[in-house]
């Protein structure tokens, strides 16, 4: 009777690759702001929401409640927030936006 014959084991998988942190997008933003002027009182409303996260990893304008506005570049957004990147000070930075304080995006 022969031995059993053993089946080489296969390789154990290699280890998973560590998380790809998402770079800021390449260059500047458009130099204005979108010809737009968001109406005084208006806001986003929860519907608008679902909305947002189409517009992850792409280039918005958004506006906010105490009149100001600037160019973000949406990396995720939570139940209260906009994470992503700013563009502030003439440089892209990593930060997050209260959604209550958005009042409008494009």
């Amino acid at each position: 009777m022969s031995p059993p014959s053993e089946k080489p084991s296969a390789p154990p998988p290699p280890p998973p690759l560590p998380p790809l942190r998402p770079l800021p997008p390449p260059g500047y933003p458009p130099l204005a702001a979108p010809d737009y002027v968001p109406m005084p009182g208006s806001g986003l409303l929860p519907e608008d929401l679902p909305l947002l996260k189409n517009h992850t990893h792409a280039l918005v304008y958004v506006w906010l409640a105490d009149g100001t506005g600037l160019w973000v570049f949406p990396l995720h957004h939570h139940r209260r927030f906009l994470c992503g990147y700013l563009w502030e000070d003439g440089r892209w930075r990593r930060g997050r936006i209260a959604l209550a304080d958005v009042v409008t995006y494009f």
